[in-house]
């Protein structure tokens, strides 16, 4: 990969982290699935049995139905670790406010900070993401 080819593809990576966050955000389920590679996989909570993306998505509307999110992420760091497949580790700042009434999520507010440790692969439609791991540093939560 050429210094230039390397540059456009740092430019590519976050733009697919920033539309991945847009999708959580907005809860746009077709955005959501078209940030991540076929193979991808997501830990399940507490660092519990990886799942698929697709699983993952679907988990994450259902918990998310109704509440509102935004998250904040900065300063990422990026390796290329070959020409197709890059690590990145993001700071990662995000707020959730659940729903008022029939939500699953066990707080009425969250604020958390930490990182996000990803791997990206360049598959024929771009680069996309093939896992993360969300590492918390902080969380402040008003009990629901």
């Amino acid at each position: 990969m050429t210094k230039t080819e390397r540059l456009i593809a740092l430019e590519e990576i976050k733009a697919l982290k920033a539309r991945y966050w847009l999708g959580v955000d907005t809860q746009d389920e077709a955005l959501l699935r078209s940030v991540f590679s076929d193979d991808a996989t997501i830990p399940g909570p507490n660092g519990g049995v990886e799942r698929t993306a697709s699983a993952f998505i679907d988990n994450l509307l259902a918990m998310f139905k109704g509440a509102t999110s935004v998250h904040q992420g900065s300063a990422p760091i990026i390796t290329f670790t070959s020409d197709d497949i890059a690590t990145g580790v993001w700071t990662l700042e995000d707020w959730i406010w659940a729903p008022e009434a029939g939500s699953p999520l066990s707080f009425k507010v969250l604020h958390g900070w930490g990182h996000y440790h990803d791997v990206y692969r360049r598959t024929a439609e771009g680069w996309k993401i093939r896992s993360f791991r969300l590492q918390r540093i902080k969380v402040e939560t008003v009990a629901a």
